[in-house]
């Protein structure tokens, strides 16, 4: 099982790198956008942790 998911995050870190380098946005705005994601997942997480809402 450990062997899927480590096989499963190697494939999700080759997309996400393929998906930013021909990404259709300027380097800026990708970097924007996916700070923006990112940020929003660990408030997500961290309310979820909390058991309240971070935002």
């Amino acid at each position: 099982m450990l062997g899927r998911l480590q096989t499963a995050l190697k494939f999700l870190t080759y997309g996400l790198l393929i998906g930013i380098f021909f990404a259709p946005n300027s380097g800026a705005e990708t970097r924007r956008k996916v700070t923006g994601w990112v940020t929003s997942g660990a408030k997500d997480f961290m309310g979820n942790i909390t058991g309240g809402n971070s935002n």
